[in-house]
């Protein structure tokens, strides 16, 4: 082979081995996650056992008083009838690793996900599809009141106002990690 072949050749065959080894991490950061959401406090799993959600208890706007005392969590279970989802990464980010399993947290901060219907792409072909702009649902679940006690909303992209043929998806971007990490902290100050 010349050079021409093998450069090409290399860079294709370093971008396959670089998709891989994002993909391998990305799946055992979620199974670390599942592992630590089974060791949750009992206290926090029994709230959200079988289809209980975070969305199922009161909004009951208070102040939050929990300083540290929390976890993050996310809404949406993978197994075992939980639905919420300890999250790594967003507990680091915060400095709250050191309060998992939660026995002794005031609250929970749960993130969920929200898409809401901005329009819709027409195509010549008749395939129409309606465009999303996606964004995150922070609620603060207080365990003592058993109850939401603030909420916020983090708007994402706007949906492109035109999509081609190949691609992918029909909405905007989902805000930045930065951006929710920053919003929690400036709730909790």
């Amino acid at each position: 082979m010349n050079k021409k072949t093998i450069i090409p050749l290399a860079i294709i065959v370093g971008a396959l081995v670089a998709v891989g080894i994002y993909v391998k991490i990305s799946l055992d950061n979620l199974d670390e996650d599942i592992d630590k959401t089974k060791q949750l406090s009992s206290t926090i799993i029994d709230h959200f056992k079988g289809n209980k959600s975070v969305k199922d208890y009161p909004y009951q706007p208070s102040p939050l008083n929990w300083k540290t005392d929390y976890l993050v969590l996310k809404e949406g279970g993978y197994e075992d009838g939980i639905n919420i989802t300890y999250t790594a990464d967003y507990n680091e980010k915060l400095g709250t690793v050191g309060n998992f399993p939660g026995d002794k947290v005031k609250g929970l901060v749960v993130i969920g996900y929200d898409m809401v219907e901005k329009g819709e792409y027409k195509s010549k072909l008749g395939n129409d599809e309606k465009a999303y702009q996606r964004n995150y649902i922070v609620r603060y679940f207080d365990l003592a009141k058993e109850a939401v006690i603030a909420q916020d909303t983090l708007f994402g992209d706007e949906p492109t106002s035109t999509k081609r043929l190949n691609d992918a998806g029909v909405g905007g971007g989902l805000p930045s990690d930065d951006a929710l990490v920053n919003s929690i902290k400036k709730r909790l100050q």
